[in-house]
């Protein structure tokens, strides 16, 4: 869990010098990633590493580009100001990615359970790809209320 969390802060953090840190961050995790898997798969082994990291990586993969989303938004209103001075531009980004990056936190705690307990472990394969599925899908229907209420509440 720890390596999530730094993952994802940094990814954040890194919007402060203009987005280059965010997108040097998640060029770099996406580039591990993919050369893990291509060596992997070249010695017939990308059915346990995509096993392994299927369960967790269905909210931890998210959160690493949740976490980059915020920090570019950092670098936007660093950029792009607009009518607004470069401070106040900052300080508005600034709690618009507090809300975002806010949101990874209870993704990366269960991402991380699921590393330590489901992850490592010798459960079918058939087990941690279902698990994956229902998180992801879990995650879009959540991200797809965006916030919204019914008329009921709203009323």
């Amino acid at each position: 869990m720890t390596n999530n969390i730094t993952v994802c802060f940094l990814t954040f953090a890194g919007g402060i010098l203009a987005g280059l840190g965010t997108l040097y961050m998640l060029f770099n995790n996406g580039l591990q990633i993919a050369t893990v898997l291509t060596c992997c798969a070249q010695h017939h082994m990308a059915l346990s590493l995509v096993s392994f990291m299927t369960a967790h990586g269905a909210l931890e993969l998210p959160s690493i580009m949740f976490a980059g989303a915020a920090g570019l938004r950092l670098g936007a209103g660093i950029l792009f100001p607009g009518m607004l001075r470069r401070r106040a531009a900052l300080a508005l980004a600034g709690v618009e990615a507090v809300q975002l990056i806010a949101g990874t936190i209870p993704l990366l705690i269960i991402a991380g359970t699921l590393e330590a307990f489901l992850s490592p472990t010798h459960a079918p394969i058939a087990l941690k790809f279902s698990v994956g599925a229902v998180l992801f899908t879990g995650l879009l229907l959540w991200l797809g209320e965006g916030g919204r209420k019914t008329a009921a509440r709203r009323s």
